[in-house]
């Protein structure tokens, strides 16, 4: 996919018409939908999901980072787009980068690690092209996310009373949303560390 803005949306457009002259301003309001709610997978928001996704889901409670990690702006990120059948798509997003610590937010401990430590996750999202169609086709000045807002502020304290948190956060805040704006999509995430020692740890 080309770096400039215009020329990569042109792109989509032609992967969503499955024709090569297609262009973004081209398109009727369904279709430019389609090409808006791709770029949307392509955005920091897919790396945030990874990233911070794998953290809170790791959480007993599925309410805060059970971890977080200390990374370098290297590595690197893929997206992948395969057209089906029924005119939908598959995603695969792919992100590795270096780690120079690693805190795990419980025992509030936080460690250096050395050379060579690095954190992968990989992303796959499908869906059909009947749920593309029927997302193309809503009117998102509609969407009220007032009820979220709330749901993902409202904390609970913790039973031995030392911090205050939020159960099941991201399932509740998905749960709020009104019935036609919730995805009916399938997605999968795997994620692996590669933790080195220190220098300091290895001189000890």
């Amino acid at each position: 996919m080309d770096k400039k803005f215009e020329t990569a949306r042109d792109q989509l457009a032609q992967f969503v018409t499955g024709d090569a002259k297609s262009t973004f301003g081209s398109l009727k309001p369904a279709e430019q939908k389609k090409v808006l709610l791709m770029m949307a997978m392509i955005s920091q928001e897919t790396e945030k999901a990874a990233e911070m996704g794998s953290e809170v889901a790791l959480d007993p409670r599925e309410s805060d980072e059970a971890f977080s990690i200390g990374g370098k702006n290297d590595g690197s990120r893929t997206y992948h787009f395969t057209k089906l059948e029924d005119g939908g798509f598959s995603f695969h997003y792919t992100m590795e980068k270096s780690v120079v610590s690693i805190t795990t937010k419980d025992l509030d401990d936080y460690v250096e690690v050395g050379e060579g430590s690095s954190f992968k996750c990989e992303i796959d999202y499908t869906l059909k092209g009947d749920e593309f169609n029927r997302l193309a086709d809503l009117d998102y000045t509609k969407f009220n996310d007032q009820e979220a807002k709330t749901n993902f502020g409202t904390k609970t304290t913790m039973p031995d009373g030392t911090r205050q948190y939020a159960e099941q956060r991201l399932l509740k805040l998905v749960d709020s949303f009104p019935d036609d704006f919730k995805v009916n999509a399938t997605c999968t995430m795997e994620l692996s560390m590669k933790l080195m020692p220190s220098a300091e740890e290895l001189i000890e």
